[in-house]
């Protein structure tokens, strides 16, 4: 059950259905099929065969073949960690969605655009928040919410907020409302448009 777990991984739901779209449909599932009956299922049998007659991980297999195809399975090891560290950051991301998801108004919200607020926020006086006129939201009764930063013809919402919130990979220039993709190697010295 564990290999089967580690063998069908997020590829096979995310990327799988993108690939048909992109070569071809239907036409796609030959090579997979082959590559699957195979490749795939033959070398996992095999996998589980070795663990079987060795009872040993995967360094002490490779290693009872033969003591220097002991960095075969080191590398294997290696790369099971790889893989385990890139699950990590994707359910990392996922948490944090749902932490978010428990907001009032959500980061992502179309409640921050420009386009929501001409429709529905006005100038006034609204009761429980004194007597100075604020900008508040006919509907929901309540302040509307401050617009994104980003230009919304350069980036939706919600780009926005994965991008410049989440992964902090978008940065707004200084005094715009102009973001760009945030390059270290553009940008050794700082941020985009920080004269410090």
């Amino acid at each position: 059950m564990a290999a089967i777990g580690s063998a069908i991984g997020l590829g096979n739901f995310w990327r799988f259905p993108y690939l048909c779209y992109k070569w071809g449909g239907g036409l796609f599932f030959i090579p997979y099929l082959s590559s699957l009956f195979l490749l795939g299922l033959p070398m996992m049998l095999l996998e589980l065969s070795l663990g079987q007659l060795f009872q040993r991980g995967d360094i002490g297999v490779f290693a009872g073949i033969k003591p220097e195809l002991f960095g075969v399975g080191l590398s294997s090891v290696f790369s099971a960690f790889a893989i385990n560290i890139f699950y990590t950051y994707l359910i990392a991301i996922a948490c944090c969605y749902f932490i978010y998801s428990f907001f009032p108004v959500l980061p992502w919200s179309i409640q921050k655009t420009q386009a929501y607020q001409d429709l529905r926020c006005t100038t006034g006086k609204l009761d429980g928040y004194g007597d100075k006129a604020i900008l508040y939201d006919t509907f929901y009764k309540r302040p509307c919410q401050t617009l994104q930063v980003c230009n919304p013809k350069d980036f939706y919402i919600t780009e926005e907020f994965f991008m410049k919130d989440l992964l902090g990979t978008l940065v707004q220039i200084k005094d715009t409302n102009t973001c760009e993709p945030f390059d270290t190697g553009d940008n050794i010295s700082g941020y985009p448009g920080d004269d410090s």
